[in-house]
């Protein structure tokens, strides 16, 4: 860990950007699939069409996330951030005053999308790695926790419930403003904290690989492929698991209590997956949490009931909330430290395919057959090859820096 001589010191950083990673994150992936069964309901959509809306955020991420990272070596984080919270503010309040699916889904998976891309994962984790050098899988994981992603669907349940999925829909888009200010707190590393001046946007260029450089190399496009197959999974999980469970018989409450349970053993993942990768590497780490979740998925084919589908959701949890965030450590650890905006920001855009057509898939599957049994195992086979992808990686004995 760096410590500066003044400024924000680095468990500052770590708070801010875990705050912020969990608002972006909480407030879009963790409410979607509860307000689902309220938009649904109201415009009557099918399944597939709903599912569009997580689909949609991740296509969004994933076409920015390459100028966001070269956007980063060029501007002040801060300054990226700050802009990324009004967008979202702006998408969540739009959605709540939609008059139709299209109209719902162009704010909460468009506008909102924009700021969780310019807010959320890929700028948090790049405060990670630029101020953290011992210990930086355990503050990845602390900052990549998914705590938004196990209280808000509890939050979300009670308030759709409560006075329907618009009002819920206004409360979280006015809740993200308190935060643009805050935001102004953050320092993009610890050479900005000691002698930049608070007010100045641009940021010295970073050195490292440039996207044709990274494109080039076979290691990278190992790491987009195993990557996007096990991203896939974790978004139509998250798409999909209150749906699922109400098509075995679980009742909404309950339902959202399996979902907070699964966001709950995502911090549990997040900590112990970037701990273990301190220890054993990202890429071992990364085989281990692929073989687990193949495991664990295969579960889900029994349609356990409400006590049961809790531990499952426990396993289904730890794996998919640990993935960018070891991948991040990967990238790292493989390309180097200045090259890892560029590096991230290419790898959302190379798995925008897995992201974004995965739920599609699964809701699509399920519209054609009535069942998520051929989703289900479609995603524990892809959960295999990535196992056996990064295994390759981890064999190979990657270097620091290609």
């Amino acid at each position: 860990m760096t410590t500066p001589a003044k400024g924000r010191s680095p468990r500052t950083i770590l708070l801010l950007a875990a705050l912020a990673q969990n608002v972006s994150i909480g407030f879009t992936f963790g409410t979607y699939g509860v307000l689902l069964m309220g938009v649904g309901e109201e415009f009557g959509a099918s399944r597939s069409s709903l599912g569009a809306g997580l689909a949609l955020i991740t296509l969004v991420m994933g076409l920015l996330s390459p100028a966001v990272g070269v956007a980063m070596g060029r501007f002040s984080i801060r300054s990226i951030m700050m802009l990324g919270a009004l967008c979202m503010a702006l998408g969540l309040v739009g959605a709540s005053l939609a008059s139709s699916v299209g109209i719902f889904l162009a704010g909460f998976g468009g506008v909102a999308a924009v700021g969780v891309t310019l807010m959320g994962p890929l700028p948090c984790a790049a405060l990670v790695t630029r101020w953290f050098d011992e210990g930086r899988g355990k503050a990845m994981g602390i900052v990549m926790a998914p705590l938004g992603v196990m209280v808000m669907p509890l939050l979300a349940g009670f308030m759709l419930e409560s006075w329907g999925w618009r009002v819920t829909c206004l409360a979280l888009g006015l809740a993200v403003l308190p935060l643009i200010p805050t935001l102004r707190l953050l320092e993009d590393s610890p050479e900005d904290a000691q002698t930049a001046p608070a007010a100045l946007p641009e940021a010295p260029a970073e050195a490292g690989m440039s996207q044709r450089d990274l494109l080039g190399n076979g290691r990278y496009w190992l790491v987009a492929l195993a990557g996007g197959l096990m991203l896939g999974g974790s978004n139509t999980i998250i798409t999909h698991m209150v749906p699922m469970v109400s098509e075995w018989g679980i009742p909404l409450t309950r339902a959202t209590v399996i979902v907070a349970v699964q966001g709950a053993a995502g911090m549990v993942g997040a900590l112990a997956y970037g701990a273990l990768a301190d220890r054993i590497g990202p890429g071992r780490a990364l085989v281990i949490n692929a073989a687990l979740q193949a495991a664990v998925w295969t579960l889900l084919l029994l349609e356990p009931g409400f006590e049961p589908m809790l531990v499952v959701a426990f396993g289904v949890g730890m794996g998919a909330g640990s993935v960018f965030p070891v991948i991040g450590l990967l990238v790292a650890k493989l390309f180097g430290e200045a090259s890892f905006g560029r590096g991230m920001g290419l790898f959302q855009l190379l798995v925008v395919p897995f992201n974004f057509g995965s739920p599609l898939l699964a809701g699509f599957l399920y519209d054609q057959s009535g069942t998520y049994a051929l989703a289900l195992g479609l995603h524990m086979a892809c959960f295999l090859a990535a196992a056996a992808l990064f295994y390759a990686l981890a064999r190979a004995g990657a270097r620091a820096t290609p």
